[in-house]
C-alpha cells in the first residue's frame, strides 16, 4: 500500500503567486502542498534586479525566490516536483514521487 498524506490545499504552480498563497494557507494551519514542474519561482527567477520590493534596495530574482521558498518550507508546506501530467478521458494523473488523481 502506498503511503498517503492528506492535504487541505493543493496549489498547482510554484511561481510567486503559488508560493505566496502557500504562505497564507500555511499560516492558517492548513496542510499545504505545492506542485511545480520546474524550478520554484517561475519567471521571477529570470529577473536581474528587483527594485520595488519593500525593505530591499535591490535584489536578484533567483535570490528573492530562494528566500520566498525558504519561508514557505519553514511554515511547513510541502513542495513536490511534477514529472508528467497524464490525461485520459475524464481522468487526470499528476506524476511526481507520488501519483495524484483528480
Amino acid at each position: 500500500m502506498k503511503p498517503t498524506k492528506q492535504y487541505d490545499i493543493i496549489i498547482l504552480g510554484g511561481g510567486i503567486a503559488g508560493l505566496t498563497s502557500a504562505i497564507y494557507t500555511s499560516r492558517a494551519k492548513l496542510r499545504t502542498l505545492i506542485l511545480e514542474k520546474n524550478v520554484c519561482g517561475g519567471l521571477v527567477n529570470w529577473a536581474i534586479d528587483i527594485e520595488n520590493f519593500p525593505s530591499y534596495e535591490k535584489l536578484g530574482g533567483m535570490e528573492f525566490m530562494e528566500k520566498v521558498k525558504a519561508q514557505v518550507e519553514r511554515l511547513g508546506a510541502d513542495i513536490e516536483e511534477i514529472v508528467d501530467v497524464i490525461e485520459a478521458m475524464e481522468k487526470r494523473e499528476i506524476v511526481g514521487r507520488w501519483v495524484f488523481d483528480f
